[in-house]
Order: C-alpha cells, then structure tokens, then sequence
C-alpha cells in the first residue's frame, strides 16, 4: 500500500474496504479529515477545496491552527488535549478564515484513532454551518425583538399553539397569573384562570379556528394581586408563508379605567337628565319634562278605542302673601308641603308636574271628567284642612292654613284635541274657578 498517496484507505482494510472509503472520502458533502497528533493535516476530502479555498495540497502537513480564527485557537489546544490524553471523542465548532479572507464555521467530530492502544491520528469530519448560524443568530435576534417589543407594549400579549398550549407571553401576563414565562408555558387556561373564564376564551377559540376571523370578548379578570379588573381580549390566528396555522395570539387590553369612566359618565348624564326633568324644590317634574309626559299620554289615548285623558290644573291661592308675610323660606316649605298632600292622593301612574311658581298640572290617564273632578275635589279639601308648620323670615315658628283652586280638563279618543287645546282648557276652567271665589273645583 503506497504511503504517499493521501487518498489511500487506513492501514490493515481490505481492498474492498479502501475503495469504498475512496468512494465515501470523494462523495461526502461534509468535510473529512485526518490529523496527526499534534494537529497537523494529514488527509483531507475533496470538499475541503470548496469549503476552504485551500488545495488539497496546500492543505497537507498545514496546522489546523492556521486556517483557524485565532480566537479559536484554545479549541483546537483542547481538542488535541481531550482526544490524544483522554481519548474521548470531542465535538466543537471553530470559525475557518478561508483563502480569500472569509469567516466560515464548521462544527466538528473528532476521535482518536489507536492501534494496539497506541493513538495513532485524528479523524475529523466537518459540516459547514454558517448560514445555519446566521440563520439562528438572526432568529435569536428576532425573538429578542419580538421580546422586546412584547414588553414594551401597554398591554397583556400571549401566543398559544393549536391545541391551546402557551408558547410564549410578555411581562404583564406574567404579572397577570403570578408565573414567569418557562413556568407558562405548555400549560393550558385551564391551568391559569378559573371554569367560567375558561369556558369563555374556549368558545371565543372556537370561533377562531372556525371562522378564522379575529375574535374580541370583554372579561373581568383577576390578577396575581387578587386585583379585579377588565379587559378587552383580542385573539387573532398567525399562519406561516404557506397559508398553515401554527397558533394564534392574543391581546388583553385593560379598559378597567375606560369602562369607569363611560359608567361615570352615564351616571353624570342620567343626573343632568334627572335635574333637567325635576323641579329642584319639590322633586315633581318641571313643565318640559310634563309637557313631554303629556304628550305621549294624548298620543296613547288616540290609540286606544274608549280611552279617555284627564288633567287637573291647581293654583295656591294668595300665595304670594305668604311670601309676603312669613319670607320666600316659608313659601317654599308651603310649595313642598302641598306637593306631598297633592301626591298623596294620586295612582302610581298619574303624573304632576309643577308649571309655575304656585301653579301644578296632575295628568290622569284613563280618567273621565266625573273621576277627575272627584280627585280634584279630594285634593282641594285636604288641602283646605291640612294646617302647615313653618318658620318665618325671623325664624318664629307658626302655622298656616292655605287653599287652592282647580280647573279640570278631559279629552276623548274621539277628540282631534292638541296638548295647547287642553292646556288652555285647563288654564280657562282654573281661570273660573278663581273668579267664583277661589277654593273650588271647576
């Protein structure tokens, strides 16, 4: 067997053994080479040509060391360490400088060959894995985007797997459910929130995959500091290039000082409405908000066959000398007394309203005029005999017996009246009721 040609099969193989040897050294799509024991090129495959730059030539009897990056210098001093003194095979990757000045990596298998226990050289195979190194350092550079991003944003932002298994999630989740990230993931949310969220995000899932549309569903959650608050949770599908559904990711927005603020407001809108509506003083309706009450009443009395509208108008008579006498104080308890006692004598769904400084209109739904003029009456003699308590503007406290007249009006079904038609009958009936003397009912 001719020792100098490098290409020849190991010592001792058969004939047969050497030429697929040959054939494997040839053929072999990774790099292949031997090494004596103090690191030298001994014989190299084909590749190495197309790897290196380097002939095969200028290969043999050159250091390893030398086409190394000097950085990586101490590897090879540890593989010739591990492999000749401990004889264990060793596996490491070096960075090359190829012939035209190029960085390459190469990730390596080498073993000790002995003969007779005596190591004898160092066979070495080795793949290049640059582009599966920039490959990883640019996904790796990626994910700490991706990470970092997550992080940054103002919201809770999590991705699962298909079968609804946690990949991955920022910060805030993590301060959500009280876990970090490694203990996260691979759980379920079943794992993580109670039977009626996860009910709920599982049809909210279910729909996604179904319709493949992005889903939205407000829940309240509470979070590791046993905090209740409310989010907006968005969960959308994220595919590859090919269209295949790897999972889907999912956002929970907190909208906890969003929703306070719209029920605030709601609250503060429905106060203003109700302020509107109501006379400060005595907490009946103002004229609008009756005028507006009567104006639905005559539109439902119009409807319906045999229905008939009633109202009452009253006027405290000679009120302005109570204020005269006792002070505007004493005629406002007079105003809020008479409220209670006209109020006391009507159904829940009569309606009075205050229409004027003294003045009060009472609508009766249902009511012929024989029925309002008995209310009217009822009103006006309790009125009549009720005496009212009060301090006066020098605050000495005395009683005042105070009366009021009443016009009564009435529309039929039948009758094309307007609410200006029925308020100036009311206005003329309470009009002659104070001509006749006051205190009584017309």
């Amino acid at each position: 067997m001719c020792k100098n040609n490098r290409y020849t099969a190991l010592e001792g193989v058969s004939q047969d053994e050497g030429l697929l040897y040959r054939e494997l050294l040839a053929n072999a799509s990774d790099m292949i080479y031997k090494l004596d024991l103090q690191g030298h090129f001994t014989e190299v495959s084909p590749i190495a040509t197309t790897l290196t730059g380097y002939g095969s030539q200028e290969l043999l009897g050159r250091n390893l060391k030398e086409i190394v990056a000097t950085d990586h210098h101490s590897r090879i001093d540890a593989m010739l360490m591990q492999g000749v003194v401990a004889k264990e095979p060793n596996r490491f990757e070096i960075d090359i400088l190829t012939k035209k000045g190029h960085l390459i990596t190469l990730d390596n298998h080498c073993t000790l060959v002995c003969r007779a226990d005596k190591p004898c050289f160092i066979l070495g195979i080795a793949r290049d894995v640059t582009k599966y190194k920039a490959l990883t350092r640019q996904l790796a550079e990626h994910q700490a985007l991706l990470k970092s991003l997550m992080n940054s944003m103002p919201d809770i932002v999590f991705y699962k797997d298909t079968e609804g298994h946690y990949l991955g999630c920022n910060k805030d989740f993590e301060k959500l459910v009280g876990k970090t990230e490694s203990e996260i993931v691979g759980l379920k949310d079943v794992d993580l929130f109670p039977p009626e969220i996860v009910a709920l995000y599982q049809e909210q899932e279910h729909l996604l995959m179904k319709t493949k549309k992005t889903q939205r569903v407000e829940v309240f959650l509470t979070n590791a500091k046993r905090q209740r608050r409310f989010y907006d949770t968005m969960k959308t599908l994220f595919t590859g290039p090919r269209g295949e559904e790897f999972g889907l990711i999912g956002v929970n927005r907190d909208i906890t000082e969003l929703v306070q603020a719209k029920l605030e407001a709601e609250i503060a809108r429905d106060e203003a409405q109700h302020m509107a509506s109501t006379d400060f003083l005595t907490g009946v309706l103002t004229r609008r908000a009756l005028i507006q009450r009567l104006e639905g009443e005559i539109n439902r009395t119009r409807r319906h066959t045999n229905s008939v509208l009633s109202m009452i108008f009253t006027d405290i008579d000679y009120f302005k000398k109570v204020n005269d006498t006792y002070g505007h104080q004493a005629g406002d308890r007079v105003l809020q007394v008479v409220t209670q006692l006209l109020q006391s004598r009507l159904r829940s769904y009569d309606t009075i309203g205050r229409s004027g400084g003294e003045e009060f209109m009472i609508i009766l739904p249902d009511t012929p005029r024989e029925g309002a003029f008995k209310v009217a009456e009822e009103l006006r003699l309790i009125l009549s005999t009720t005496p009212i308590e009060l301090f006066t503007n020098k605050n000495q406290k005395t009683v005042v017996q105070v009366t009021a007249s009443f016009g009564v009006a009435t529309m039929l079904d039948s009758e094309c009246k307007e609410i200006d038609d029925l308020i100036r009958e009311g206005d003329h009936a309470l009009y002659k009721a104070k001509e006749k003397g006051r205190n009584r009912v017309e």
